[in-house]
C-alpha cells in the first residue's frame, strides 16, 4: 500500500489546495532538519506528499492508487493491539497465617514483688 501522504501533512483526503498548503508550511517549520535538530527523512516524506498533492493530475492519480489498494487488501480480523506496559501478575490469594502459641502477656503489676 502506498504511503498515506494526507497522514503525513495530517489532513483529510477532501482537503482544499489552500489547506494542504497551510498544513505542508506548519510542518515543514517543525520537521526542517536545521530547526528541529532530526533526521531529513521525515522532512523529505513531507516534501514528496506535498509535491503529490499540490499538483492536481497527481492528486488523481495517487486517489486513485489508494483507492485500488483498499479494495485489493484483503479482509483481515482486526488484531488487539499489543499493550505497552505489561499487565501485573495475578496476585497470590490470601492465606490464613498459621496458628502461633498463645505469648505469655504480663500485666503492669505482674513484677511486683511486694504485697499490698
Amino acid at each position: 500500500m502506498p504511503k498515506n501522504y494526507y497522514q503525513i501533512l495530517g489532513v483529510s483526503a477532501d482537503a482544499t489546495a489552500r489547506q494542504i498548503k497551510a498544513a505542508y508550511r506548519r510542518r515543514a517549520r517543525e520537521l526542517h532538519p536545521d530547526v528541529s535538530g532530526r533526521e531529513s527523512e521525515p522532512f523529505l516524506e513531507l516534501q514528496q506528499a506535498y509535491e503529490v498533492l499540490a499538483d492536481p493530475q497527481r492528486r488523481r492519480r495517487y486517489d486513485a492508487q489508494l483507492a485500488a489498494a483498499r479494495r485489493r487488501r484483503s479482509p483481515t480480523p482486526l488484531r488487539r493491539a499489543e499493550p505497552l506496559v505489561r499487565p501485573r501478575p495475578a496476585p497470590e490469594p490470601l492465606r490464613p497465617e498459621p496458628a502461633r502459641p498463645p505469648a505469655e502477656t504480663f500485666g503492669p503489676f505482674d513484677n511486683l514483688t511486694t504485697p499490698f
